[in-house]
């Protein structure tokens, strides 16, 4: 029995750093408190399963293209200052998102310019989110306007947040 403790102790140390896990909720932000603005997950999730048709260019009657990948310019006009980039993953039927070992996703719908959310559970790594993270958890759980800029980005706009997407 002892044996078994002296082996298993070093591998639980080095593995806990790089665990995987279902995450059925965010993290806690830094203070520790669920910061969600008012999002609960739901408890199973529905893929949408046709691409959205996003108004797009009125002159020639072409849809916004929301599919691809995309990384995150900025979160309420502010840069993102983290070590690495947070990336934006955007199919017919979900968002996802990627800033180091964390994954968050949504299922989403769209109708016109209008995006709805809903938090789908995906594997992610057990840290806390960064305070960039925290705010495009929220920018992104629920309603928001997506418009093209004149620069070819795609901007986010709801739940008293904008996000700044460029593709990559």
């Amino acid at each position: 029995m002892r044996y078994l403790a002296c082996l298993l102790a070093p591998a639980l140390m080095l593995g806990g750093c790089s665990v995987l896990v279902p995450r059925t909720a965010p993290p806690p932000d830094a203070a520790g408190s669920w910061n969600t603005a008012g999002q609960t997950p739901p408890p199973s999730t529905v893929p949408n399963t046709g691409a959205p048709n996003m108004g797009g260019n009125t002159a020639t009657g072409a849809p916004m293209v929301l599919q691809g990948e995309w990384r995150v310019g900025s979160i309420d006009g502010k840069v993102i200052e983290l070590p690495h980039a947070i990336t934006v993953t955007i199919d017919p039927a979900m968002i996802n998102v990627r800033s180091g070992c964390v994954a968050i996703a949504w299922n989403y719908t769209a109708a016109g310019s209008t995006i709805t959310t809903r938090y789908a559970p995906v594997m992610s790594c057990m840290r806390g989110y960064f305070p960039q993270e925290q705010a495009l958890f929220n920018a992104l759980s629920g309603p928001m306007q997506a418009h093209r800029t004149s620069s070819g980005g795609l901007e986010l706009t709801g739940n008293g947040h904008r996000v700044l997407l460029f593709s990559q």
